[in-house]
């Protein structure tokens, strides 16, 4: 049961960890897309 729940949690931060690093490369993406865009403009 321990053991369950230890791999339980350990999964939940893996998979919040890949998630946040989804969102960040995603707003490090939108970021740099509007940079460009904006020297684009510049």
């Amino acid at each position: 049961m321990i053991w369950g729940v230890q791999r339980a949690r350990i999964h939940h931060t893996a998979t919040g960890v890949v998630i946040w690093g989804v969102q960040r490369a995603r707003i490090h993406h939108t970021a740099t897309g509007v940079v460009i865009w904006g020297v684009q403009r510049a």
